[in-house]
């Protein structure tokens, strides 16, 4: 080769290396503006993003350009730009990131930039109830940490919403943007419900019984299909799917009566579904949950669950036969005899509409035995048709159930698809 190609050769090599070490700046010009300070969350249930978006206001209220986007969404780009990191993170399932961040984990953070001019205060949500309390929190924090980005103060991993763990994250929140009064928080309030009746789903079932509640919902305002409702009685608090859309002025609930193995009972599912008489009183709010939601465009959904799980795959089937589309619904309980849960409702429906599988633990001799995983192994042509069609996923029910179905998806979609599923919103779980 000659000098002159030599010299040509190598300046292309150094235009192409330049064009490489440049391309984050451009991106970052492109997708962040002017934006230094960003509030990032990572959310399965809505809480999260709640509580990222008051911190985004009150930022914003404090006179800083700040923006707010989804962890999943946030890119090296964003990182290199911003100087002021604030995060909230939820834990889900056995200390996984929640399903809309975990893209961002297995892709960005294994090979994500330094960050040595970067600071950053992080609230994490999780519950010591599970053995990997804020797991993923935490390995968000790591990450930081080893990429050098400073932390504002110390982390509060927030355990079932104490109040005192939101106290001092507000605090933070009031002493870094110099306001006396933050914005006020935009919590639902609660409001007073009114049991109008309560119906056996599974009478004379191996299992515990679940009622089928109705409340009058006048005062709460819309909710949509994915949203729960949190009830309020004699100090307990606990969360519900919501059962049904949001154009009802009724909110219904299926609710497992629990029974501990002391012979005690579950303080608020008692109440609910033995003491209470219809007409009772109970306060109420609203959770909207946008990410359990059915995606926007118009496509097939494959519902699965179990149990109790049913409500909120109920309200998302409403939704999804009023967009006139189809839906695959995969459910599983214990006894053919008893546990056909909503069985007039559902099975009623023409099959182009919905097609209704079920499946029993307590059913040894019956072609319907099993679990809903099994149920879902057994029939990967149908599940690669209905995927090919566009459809979405939406699992409900025990955190057994749901790690048990993920695993079967993996294995007859492939991991990858399957996060790049959930980064697209077309795979969510609301598992517990």
């Amino acid at each position: 080769m000659s000098s002159t190609a030599w010299a040509l050769a190598a300046s292309l090599l150094w235009l192409a290396a330049t064009c490489y070490w440049l391309r984050p700046l451009w991106r970052r010009q492109q997708t962040t503006g002017e934006h230094q300070t960003l509030v990032v969350w990572a959310s399965q249930t809505g809480q999260a993003e709640r509580l990222g978006r008051q911190a985004l206001h009150a930022l914003q209220a404090a006179g800083q350009s700040a923006a707010g986007l989804p962890l999943g969404r946030l890119t090296p780009a964003h990182l290199l730009a911003c100087r002021q990191l604030w995060l909230v993170a939820s834990t889900y399932g056995d200390g996984q990131a929640p399903d809309s961040a975990q893209a961002f984990e297995h892709r960005l953070m294994p090979q994500g930039p330094a960050l040595p001019e970067l600071s950053f205060a992080l609230l994490g949500l999780g519950d010591s109830q599970y053995p990997h309390f804020c797991a993923f929190a935490k390995r968000l924090e790591s990450w930081l940490r080893d990429k050098g980005a400073q932390p504002l103060q110390d982390s509060i991993y927030l355990d079932n919403q104490d109040p005192d763990g939101l106290v001092r994250w507000r605090a933070s929140l009031a002493q870094h943007t110099g306001l006396h009064e933050l914005p006020e928080d935009d919590e639902q309030p609660w409001q007073p419900v009114t049991l109008l009746s309560r119906r056996a789903l599974n009478p004379g079932s191996p299992g515990l019984t679940a009622w089928h509640l109705s409340l009058q919902a006048d005062a709460l305002g819309r909710w949509q299909a994915g949203d729960l409702l949190e009830l309020q009685h004699a100090g307990q608090r606990r969360l519900y799917s919501i059962a049904n859309q949001g154009d009802n002025r009724q909110v219904e609930l299926l609710v497992r009566h629990v029974m501990k193995d002391d012979g005690s009972q579950g303080l608020m599912s008692g109440w609910l579904c033995q003491q209470a008489a219809p007409g009772s009183l109970v306060e109420a709010r609203v959770h909207h949950n946008p990410s359990f939601a059915l995606p926007d465009r118009r496509a097939p959904v494959i519902l699965i669950g179990s149990g109790t799980g049913l409500a909120g795959l109920r309200a998302l089937l409403q939704e999804q036969l009023q967009r006139g589309q189809p839906a695959w619904l995969l459910f599983g309980e214990r006894s053919p005899e008893h546990d056909c849960w909503l069985a007039n409702e559902l099975d009623h429906l023409p099959a182009e509409q919905l097609l209704v599988q079920r499946c029993f633990s307590r059913a040894p001799t019956s072609a319907a035995a099993g679990y809903v995983q099994d149920l879902l192994r057994e029939q990967p042509e149908r599940l690669h048709d209905w995927i090919d069609r566009g459809a979405s996923i939406r699992v409900c029910g025990s955190m057994a159930m749901g790690q048990a179905v993920d695993s079967v998806l993996q294995g007859l979609l492939g991991a990858s698809a399957i996060k790049q599923m959930a980064a697209d919103g077309r795979y969510r779980r609301d598992i517990y």
